[in-house]
Order: structure tokens, then C-alpha cells, then sequence
């Protein structure tokens, strides 16, 4: 029989045994020894692992205590594990893994477990927060049987910052939370001593800082201008929020705006933004609203000035004149500027340019398209017709501005004629559209956009490419169309 160390160059334990003898585990927990067999030789031929009643113990032995059989993966020596789904308090006792070749055994190594109570944290969360500019106490400490000892480091394991950190005891203060603070890693850990099983056992626990802030806005004051009798947005916008923003609602005075048949208030809570809908702005609806916002730790509001982008003589004698602008008339954008910069197979490529003189900024630009085919095949009412295909079969894309006004359209099919129609839209509203025809090449050409370098148009002389462009555009000022073939 060759039992504890003497058995170690044949089997081996893992995790190491405390004193090549014990093991002691918390309760409640997943716990698991392997029995590795350090040979190939018949001295390995069976594995098994045994109760303290010379019992063995299988993969079907119970739900929660049973074998599992492996090969180690760099040696494949014969590994078999004991597992403990859940250790209790009655799994405390002593185990054997035995080595046997065909005849007799060839080794064995018996161990003891001791199964100990749980320690409590007197902090459970792993994540505690606090308000930005707000002092925060954490106490690491817990309690158990023997009273454990408590010690506290950083991530890393080292003494925390006494700059940033006040430690008194077990507890930790800081004394104004900045946004420095956000993710930090403060390790509890509770120590205690088994004098009677000769063993220390080391908990820990992770806590990371979270540091609220409330909703903020880019500005907290903002005007936006309406078109009265055509469907106004106010949009609420959060830039930042810790945690993120959640509950949105309008309020003029102290009434707040609820859902009704000239109201909709929607919500996007993932991009931490909500537009209050008016289907069908009168004078009425003009004034000072209210975005009120909450994070649940915290609510910020907008102040929204809703004006009229267009005044007739009418309203400017009403007591609202002073949401009307009477200096100059503000109104959707007016028609954009669009320029060919080039086309391929199965894309093309435009410049987009607002018209001179607008008076509100260009928020997005609207391009749709469709293909002139389908257009065609409707002709016997052109407008009303148009206007139905357009928008039961075209495209529609909604772009962001971007810096060199560039936008590619993709995914188009080669050598067919495409319409488009691109638009401008500001607070005040959807400016006019102007259309736009091209016809895809049928010669593979790279994108101008998603390409490094463009030898093409490095010796595409100004010359050249503006006679290329002319001689391709025709402008029908009547419909405001434009073809490029």
C-alpha cells in the first residue's frame, strides 16, 4: 500500500492538497480534485475514487457527486476527477483515488476534506455607486466563524492610492467622487485561520466604482421652428448619462404632455434621445416646453422654445408674436446643389452642397432612389403615379453630413439607368427636392470611397473632367432634372 507522499510519483493531485493530505472548501461551492496517473504502464490500467467506506464512486453515483474520466492534455496520462457540484456540510469525510493494474493495486492516495461555513460581506454588491462630487464609503469587512481578518488592495494586489483613498479599518472613504474614480477595482479580502486543520483560507471580492452623473444636454436651452399644419418633432437629446438616461417626458408649465390624437411622444431608450410629435401645429402649440429626464438616480431638464418658422400677419398680432420670426422669414432648406464625382458597376458617387443664404443649419440630407424602369411603366397619371411608385419601391437613405460632402450610394445594378432624389432638411422642415438620372457602367471600377489611392483620377486632368461631366448633364429647369448618362 503506498499512501500520502510516497505515492506521488506515480499519481499526483490537483489542485495540491494542503500538507499532501487535506483540502479545505467553503460550502455551497463547485469543487473538483483530479487524480492524474503519471504512467502508461499497466500499473494505470484502472482508476477509481473512493468514499471513506471503501465505496466507489462513478459518473452515475448522484447529481451531485460523481467521476468524470479524461486524459490530461499535453502528457494524455489517465486523469479521473471528483466533482462536487455543491459541496455541503455532509461531504466533510475522507477520499482515496486508487491506482490498479489487472492483478492488485498499485497505488493509492487518500485525502481529507473538511467542509467550512460560508463568510457574509458586509458590502454583497459587486458593483457600488455613488453621485459625481459626492463622498463614498465602502466597507470591505466580513463576518464568520473564526472572526475572519480583513485586508484591502487595488486590482493589482497592491496598497491603494492614499491620495485618492481614505482607509480606516475595514472601511474605505472617498471623499469626492470624480469621474478619475469610474471602473476602479477595490479588492476586499477576508482571511481566516483553521488552527485546528492547520490551513488559512483566503476569500475575495471584487468590488468596481460606479460614479452617477446626471443626464446632460449640449445645450440646456434651444430653440426649434415649426411649420404650422405639418407634422412638428421637438427632439430631447442626452449627450452623456451615468447610468443611461431611461424616462423621458414633455411638460408645458406644469402639465405634462401625454399621448393623444395631436400628440406622440416616442422613445429611444438605447440611444438615450425621445421627439415629442405635434401631428398638427397651431398657435397654440407654440411656446416654452420642458424635457424633463431621468436616470433614476438623477433627473436634468431642457427648456425647448418651439417657434414658427414662417409668420403670416395673422399670427404676429397674436400674444405669441414673440415665438414668431419677424426679422426674417426661417423656412425649410431650399434646393441642394448635387454634383456627379463618379460611377461605377454598382455604385456612384455624389457631392451634396446646401443652397446659399439658409438660415437655419442642414441637420441631415434625404437621397432616394429607384430604378427608371419602374418609373416608366406607370404613365398613365405621370404626378399622381410618380409620386405613388416613389414611394412604394424607391430607397430611401437618411445621411448625416459629412466633412468633404461626399456620399456613396452601393448596391446597385450594372448598366441601368437609376433616378434620384435628394433633399435638405433643417428645423423649420423638408426642403424641395431636386431630381437626378445616372446610368451605372458596365466596366468593373473601383470605388473612389473604399480605396486607398485612385490612379484613375490622378490623371483625370480639370480639363477633362469637366468636360466629362458636361457632356453628360442635361438640365430640364422646367422639372428641375438633371441626367447623366
Amino acid at each position: 500500500l503506498v499512501t500520502g507522499v510516497k505515492c506521488s510519483n506515480l499519481l499526483r493531485l490537483e489542485p495540491p492538497p494542503l500538507n499532501n493530505s487535506r483540502y479545505v472548501v467553503r460550502v455551497d461551492r463547485k469543487f473538483r480534485i483530479s487524480c492524474i496517473c503519471q504512467q502508461t504502464s499497466i500499473n494505470c490500467m484502472h482508476l477509481t475514487w473512493r468514499n471513506e467506506f471503501g465505496r466507489k464512486i462513478d459518473g452515475e453515483s448522484s447529481n451531485s457527486l460523481f467521476t468524470i474520466k479524461l486524459r490530461e492534455h499535453d502528457s494524455m496520462y489517465k486523469k479521473l476527477s471528483l466533482v462536487f457540484t455543491q459541496i455541503a456540510k455532509r461531504d466533510t469525510g475522507f477520499y482515496r483515488c486508487v491506482a490498479r493494474n489487472s492483478r492488485r493495486m498499485s497505488a493509492d492516495w487518500k485525502v481529507e476534506l473538511i467542509v467550512v461555513d460560508e463568510i457574509h460581506w458586509k458590502e454583497n454588491n459587486d458593483i457600488v455607486g455613488g453621485m459625481l462630487g459626492e463622498s463614498l464609503t465602502i466597507d470591505c469587512g466580513s463576518t464568520g466563524n473564526p472572526q475572519p481578518e480583513t485586508h484591502i488592495t487595488n486590482h493589482k494586489g497592491l496598497p491603494l492610492n492614499e491620495t485618492l483613498f481614505v482607509t480606516a479599518g475595514s472601511e474605505v472613504t472617498i471623499k469626492k467622487l470624480t469621474n478619475e474614480y469610474q471602473d476602479t477595482i477595490i479588492k476586499c479580502l477576508s482571511v481566516q485561520e483553521f488552527e485546528q486543520y492547520d490551513a488559512t483560507v483566503v476569500e475575495e471580492h471584487e468590488i468596481r466604482l460606479d460614479v452617477w452623473s446626471s443626464p446632460k444636454f449640449s445645450k440646456s436651452f434651444v430653440e426649434r421652428f415649426i411649420v404650422l399644419d405639418h407634422l412638428a418633432q421637438i427632439c430631447c437629446n442626452v449627450t452623456r448619462s451615468n447610468p443611461p438616461a431611461t424616462h423621458f417626458r414633455y411638460l408645458r408649465g406644469s402639465n405634462e404632455i401625454f399621448n393623444d390624437s395631436n400628440h406622440v411622444v416616442l422613445t429611444d431608450a438605447l440611444n438615450q434621445s425621445s421627439c415629442l410629435k405635434i401631428l398638427s401645429p397651431t398657435e397654440y402649440d407654440l411656446g416654452e416646453y420642458r424635457c424633463e429626464v431621468s436616470n433614476q438616480k438623477s433627473k436634468s431638464q431642457q427648456t425647448i422654445a418651439v417657434k414658427v418658422a414662417k409668420c403670416s400677419d395673422d399670427l404676429c398680432d397674436l400674444e405669441s408674436v414673440h415665438f414668431c420670426a419677424k426679422s426674417s422669414v426661417i423656412a425649410p432648406p431650399g434646393e441642394v446643389h448635387v454634383s456627379l464625382q463618379s460611377v461605377g458597376m454598382t455604385y456612384v458617387i455624389w457631392k451634396i452642397e446646401e443652397g446659399f443664404g439658409e438660415q437655419l443649419p442642414i441637420r441631415r440630407y434625404i437621397i432616394e432612389y429607384i430604378k427608371k424602369s419602374i418609373l416608366d411603366q406607370d404613365s398613365h397619371d405621370r404626378t399622381r403615379g410618380n409620386n405613388r411608385v416613389w414611394f412604394t419601391y424607391a430607397i430611401k437613405m437618411d445621411v448625416h453630413l459629412s466633412k468633404d460632402g461626399l456620399y456613396e450610394v452601393g448596391g446597385l445594378r450594372q448598366g441601368t439607368m437609376y433616378l434620384f432624389r435628394f433633399a435638405a432638411e433643417n428645423e423649420a422642415g423638408i426642403g424641395d427636392t431636386v431630381t437626378v438620372a445616372v446610368k451605372t457602367t458596365s466596366k468593373i471600377k473601383l470605388s473612389k470611397l473604399t480605396r486607398s489611392s485612385s490612379s484613375h483620377f490622378q490623371q483625370l486632368t480639370f480639363y477633362r473632367f469637366f468636360s466629362l461631366l458636361f457632356s453628360h448633364m442635361v438640365i430640364l429647369k422646367s422639372s428641375k432634372f438633371a441626367n447623366f448618362i
